[in-house]
């Protein structure tokens, strides 16, 4: 069983101006495999709070099966497929920036919804490597391709998401990492978000377990 949990917060000035909220967000996973060989079958689940996409909580939930490629002490590189559910509760604030926003194009505000439920294809490819005793190079891509929504609008939408994370061990259980992150939303604009997401980030991180 994997468990993880993490908070993101930052606060930037733009041209001398007052500090801002530009980061906030939470974030956990629970998920069990079934190892047979190269081989698992496995359940994630994941929850999420983010102010800057607008969402009170996405709740996703992933059932799929995963191949090792390379299955090593030292590296790993697999794939994972199946299936994606995911429900988005949307702060009250960017439904009624998103209607606004439909309501100036033209558009029929009411089908900008509280909740959107997407139902999609998943396909994800994970790198992981011991460069040395003291550091860690990680990466993953996710393709997610709706096959159904509650909204007909967002039914064939497709999300990108790509991690990088680059982790050296300073002193036992803390370590330092420099990430880089990529989201992509199609139906993203939709709702008055941009669709694409970038956040480069340093950060400590001390694993309890």
């Amino acid at each position: 069983m994997k468990q993880a949990f993490a908070f993101n917060y930052a606060r930037a000035a733009v041209d001398d101006g007052p500090m801002q909220d530009t980061v906030r967000n939470f974030q956990g996973l629970l998920r069990f495999d079934r190892f047979l060989g190269d081989f698992t079958l496995f359940l994630s689940t994941q929850g999420r709070n983010d102010k800057f996409q607008g969402l009170d909580f996405r709740l996703q939930v992933d059932p799929g099966a995963a191949y090792y490629f390379i299955n090593q002490k030292e590296q790993l590189l697999w794939t994972e497929f199946g299936y994606d559910l995911t429900t988005d509760f949307r702060n009250q604030e960017a439904v009624d920036a998103a209607r606004a926003t439909a309501i100036a194009d033209g558009k029929d505000p009411q089908k900008i919804k509280e909740t959107r439920t997407l139902h999609s294809a998943r396909l994800f490819f994970g790198y992981d490597h011991a460069l040395s005793d003291t550091s860690k190079l990680t990466l993953g891509l996710e393709y997610l391709q709706g096959i159904a929504s509650n909204e007909s609008q967002t039914a064939n939408a497709y999300r990108v998401n790509f991690d990088a994370a680059l982790t050296a061990k300073v002193f036992k259980a803390l370590s330092m990492a420099t990430s880089y992150s990529l989201r992509i939303d199609s139906a993203a604009e939709q709702v008055g978000k941009k669709k694409t997401d970038q956040i480069l980030a340093a950060s400590l991180v001390y694993t309890f377990l």
